[in-house]
């Protein structure tokens, strides 16, 4: 199944609570137990979807939209939202059907109760990367990557103002994900990720993203060993077969 991480939603809607992130009344991402917080919250002013299937070598650009998005890091995921996405954003790219049903949002009444958001949950975190602007025409920009069900690869790649530490960004992504994937090794797919464990105690513990040569054109990148694919890895989380042998 494709499986794009990030939607249109109605406030408060739970149809899909592992899927994407729930908010309450007032529109607020509500914490989940292993965010333990959601208080390290940044803002992205562009956001850019690329696409590419089992069979393609080249990334095929799907939309962008420059609206101001709350983007939240925390133990156990990525997570984003903006309450204002029909104020006259210009849409660019084809086969997104979120990218359509934003660009017929003409008035505020058409989007009201609603809201734009998505999440990468480190269970499906494949790679990670960021680009810093060091030149004329190039950005600051933090890119993270997943498989779906489909083998499809999506790359969500996040703007943000000039003089963003976007490096630091990447890496403390990186050391929450092999903290929160190295509990992941207690449940029972510990055999499956045991060629996954030193990589994940090296960027733990303080291990860094290896910065591109050519930092003008490419991402500096580094991808994880073994992630689930999305929206997979539910019955994998920390605690979980624990929660349930005590239910």
């Amino acid at each position: 199944m494709e499986f794009e991480a990030f939607t249109i939603a109605a406030v408060g809607d739970r149809d899909e609570p592992f899927a994407y992130p729930i908010t309450d009344e007032q529109s607020s991402i509500i914490e989940e137990l292993w965010d333990h917080g959601l208080q390290n919250v940044l803002t992205s002013n562009m956001f850019a979807v690329s696409k590419k299937n089992q069979y393609q070598n080249q990334w095929q650009f799907q939309m962008s939209n420059e609206m101001q998005t709350s983007f939240y890091v925390t133990d156990s995921r990525v997570a984003f939202l903006c309450e204002h996405f029909d104020n006259g954003n210009s849409y660019t790219g084809q086969g997104a059907l979120i990218a359509e049903a934003i660009s017929r949002a003409k008035a505020h009444k058409r989007t009201k109760g609603k809201v734009f958001l998505g999440q990468i949950r480190y269970e499906w975190l494949r790679t990670i990367g960021y680009k810093r602007k060091v030149s004329y025409g190039t950005k600051d920009i933090v890119s993270l990557r997943y498989i779906d069900t489909d083998k499809n690869s999506f790359a969500l790649d996040f703007f943000f103002k000039k003089g963003t530490d976007t490096e630091f960004i990447a890496n403390d992504i990186l050391r929450r994900a092999c903290i929160y994937r190295l509990a992941m090794t207690d449940n029972e797919e510990k055999e499956k990720q045991e060629g996954s464990v030193a990589f994940f105690e090296k960027y733990s513990t303080g291990g860094k993203i290896t910065p591109t040569d050519n930092p003008k054109e490419d991402f500096s990148l580094i991808s994880i060993p073994f992630s689930y694919y999305a929206p997979g890895g539910k019955k994998f989380r920390p605690g979980t077969q624990k929660q349930e042998s005590e239910a």
